[in-house]
């Protein structure tokens, strides 16, 4: 079995825990320690591996964890507004997706690929419905 406090001294089971429930085993939270991230930074982590599709060497070597630190804690902010953690992910994800669907299939009027991103549209809305448990109140969009 693995000594988690070899990561660092302030592990706890707990902490252990909330670190292996997000799915980043004991290599891939040394990884995130030894770049300087804390034993409480599992939700930062998190947001960085599949919000903004990065690793720790990236974080590392693009020098910018404060201003990453800070547009997570933005999102924060939000989730005070009404929304938890993982729902403002989620937002930001689906946004994400949208703005990629958007670059790879540039829409033209009439085109197969307005078609192909109108229905991605339509998909991620329902996706948003069956997530925050909605009742669709009509059926246009």
């Amino acid at each position: 079995m693995v000594n988690w406090k070899n990561i660092h001294q302030d592990f706890t089971p707990e902490l252990q825990q909330q670190w292996e429930n997000k799915n980043f085993t004991f290599e891939q939270t040394q990884a995130w320690i030894n770049i300087g991230l804390g034993v409480n930074d599992a939700e930062f982590c998190v947001w960085l591996r599949d919000i903004k599709r990065l690793n720790s060497e990236e974080v590392l070597n693009g020098g910018n964890e404060e201003s990453l630190r800070e547009e997570y804690q933005r999102g924060g902010e939000r989730s005070q507004q009404g929304l938890n953690t993982e729902d403002c992910f989620l937002l930001e994800k689906l946004s994400r997706e949208s703005k990629e669907a958007m670059g790879i299939s540039q829409p033209r009027v009439g085109g197969k690929s307005t078609q192909e991103f109108i229905k991605h549209l339509k998909d991620l809305y329902e996706d948003c419905l069956v997530y925050f448990d909605i009742q669709e109140k009509n059926d246009s969009y």
